[in-house]
């Protein structure tokens, strides 16, 4: 009697962590955008406002590519960053789909993520921004 009633509040005890964990998700989860549909990107630098488009097919589909492995986490700090940054507006079919800031944590749509693997590569994103011609 005494083992079940351990049993019990073992199991009891196991399903409450389970659902106190949070969650992980993909940027495709949070978005609720499949990254295959995305038609345009426009980067933006925070400090200096330089903003470069692609419509490039291959382009996006390769930065999407970067972005899709990415499993996240929402952060419990959610405070405002100031370093400079670049952040990349996806559009599907001319309408803006969301919106991603590349730092740590990255941000979303406004709300920061934690990401627990694999680890973002900021200048390897900067790297990629240089590539792009100034109108594409």
């Amino acid at each position: 009697m005494i083992l079940r009633k351990y049993i019990l509040l073992f199991i009891i005890c196991s399903l409450f962590l389970v659902g106190c964990t949070p969650q992980e998700n993909t940027i495709q989860e949070i978005t609720d955008t499949d990254l295959g549909s995305i038609t345009k990107i426009v980067f933006v630098h925070s400090t200096s406002g330089e903003s470069i488009v692609t419509e490039d097919r291959l382009k996006i589909w390769e930065f999407t590519g970067y972005l899709e492995d990415f499993v996240l986490q929402e952060s419990s700090d959610q405070q405002e960053r100031t370093e400079d940054r670049w952040a990349a507006e996806f559009y599907e079919n001319g309408e803006k789909a969301f919106q991603i800031t590349f730092a740590k944590p990255l941000e979303i749509n406004g709300t920061e993520y934690e990401i627990l693997e694999p680890q973002l590569d900021i200048e390897a994103v900067e790297r990629f921004i240089d590539k792009l011609p100034e109108n594409d």
